[in-house]
């Protein structure tokens, strides 16, 4: 039998995790970009976890990010589906500029963009979690 899975609406997306993620954290910035002058970035960002220490990080954009997240090395990098949308999935050992495995993919949309990562999951974890995302 499947595991139960949550629907989890953030921002365009949906997510279906299994049941033991819950919502760590949520919050919602206005954030100005450097240029052009007096433009304003809205930053949503999601964190659920998982017994075990597993966690996604979702952050959203619009119109797109304010600034890097810091270097990121990828030792390997390969196709995959989120939302129905072809992605490419990064695995790190350099991530945001920490010494970190994470699992890593963006989704660029019509005026904003879209990042999720994971900590503490396999990358067959991660790929049903980007399969079974839909679009809100």
């Amino acid at each position: 039998m499947a595991a139960a899975l949550t629907d989890w609406p953030a921002g365009p997306l949906v997510l279906a995790l299994p049941a033991a993620y819950q919502l760590a954290h949520h919050s919602t910035e206005r954030v100005p970009l450097p240029f052009p002058p007096e433009t304003l970035v809205q930053e949503d960002f999601w964190r659920w976890e998982a017994p075990g220490g597993a966690a996604l990080h979702l952050f959203y954009w619009q119109p797109r990010a304010p600034r890097p997240g810091g270097p990121m090395r990828s030792v390997r990098t390969w196709p995959a589906q989120l939302a129905g949308q072809p992605v490419q999935v990064h695995e790190t050992d350099l991530f945001m500029g920490w010494a970190q495995r994470a699992l890593v993919t963006h989704l660029p949309l019509p005026a904003a963009q879209l990042m999720l990562c994971a900590t503490g999951l396999s990358p067959a974890e991660f790929e049903t979690v980007l399969e079974g995302a839909r679009l809100a």
